[in-house]
C-alpha cells in the first residue's frame, strides 16, 4: 500500500511539473510576443513630464501663447535634451464625455461618438515620439487659445481647428475612407459636455 501511494504521488508530482512547465512556456511565449507588438511610437529615450503651466487670467491670449513657446524653448536648452514637445504620451489624453459627429455624407448619414480623448500637441510631436502619419499632414501649429465665454463653445469668428485622429476613430466615423479633409464637430442632439475650448 505504501509503495502504491509513493508511486501515485510521484506520478502526480510529474504531472504537476509538466503543467507548470507548460504554463511557464506559455508565459514566456506571451511575453516575447508582447515585446514584438508595434506600439506605434518609439519609447526609447522618451521622458514624459507632467507640468502645470500657470498662466494668469489677465494675460492677453498672445502672451499666453508666447509663454508656452518660451517654456518649450527652455526645455530644449537643458543639458541632455535633444528635443521637446507639448503633448502627452501616446494612449493618454484629456478624456472627455462630449459628443462629436460628422457632417452628413452623400446619403444623409451622420456618424457620431459619445466620448473621446483629446491632446494638444506641438507640430514636432510626431517626430519626437517617432510616430508616423498614415494619411494627411501634421497641423502647422498648436490650436491657439480663444476668448470664449463657455468652455466647449466655438467663437463665431474663429476658423475651425485642424486635428489628427487615430486609425480607430477614422475607421469608425469614415468606414469608406475620406477622413482627410472631413469635418468633425460637437454633437447637436445632446447637451454640451466638458470639452476642450474651441472644438
Amino acid at each position: 500500500a505504501a509503495r502504491r501511494m509513493r508511486s501515485t504521488l510521484i506520478v502526480l508530482e510529474i504531472a504537476m511539473s509538466l503543467v507548470l512547465l507548460a504554463g511557464a512556456g506559455l508565459l514566456v511565449r506571451s511575453y516575447v510576443a508582447r515585446q514584438q507588438v508595434p506600439l506605434g511610437f518609439k519609447p526609447h529615450g522618451l521622458v514624459a513630464v507632467d507640468m502645470l503651466l500657470m498662466l494668469r487670467r489677465d494675460w492677453p491670449l498672445e502672451g499666453r501663447v508666447a509663454r508656452r513657446e518660451e517654456f518649450v524653448q527652455r526645455l530644449r536648452a537643458m543639458p541632455g535634451v535633444t528635443e521637446a514637445s507639448i503633448g502627452m504620451m501616446p494612449g493618454l489624453g484629456w478624456y472627455s464625455t462630449f459628443g462629436m459627429e460628422t457632417d452628413p455624407d452623400a446619403s444623409g448619414t451622420t456618424r457620431n461618438i459619445s466620448e473621446s480623448g483629446t491632446i494638444f500637441i506641438n507640430p514636432n510631436y510626431f517626430r519626437v515620439t517617432g510616430m508616423s502619419l498614415i494619411e494627411g499632414r501634421v497641423p502647422d501649429s498648436l490650436p491657439q487659445p480663444r476668448a470664449t465665454q463657455n468652455v466647449g463653445s466655438l467663437h463665431p469668428s474663429a476658423a475651425p481647428q485642424e486635428i489628427v485622429v487615430n486609425r480607430a476613430l477614422a475607421q469608425r466615423l469614415w468606414p469608406n475612407g475620406g477622413a482627410v479633409g472631413a469635418r468633425l464637430h460637437e454633437s447637436r442632439n445632446r447637451p454640451r459636455g466638458f470639452a476642450p475650448p474651441g472644438i
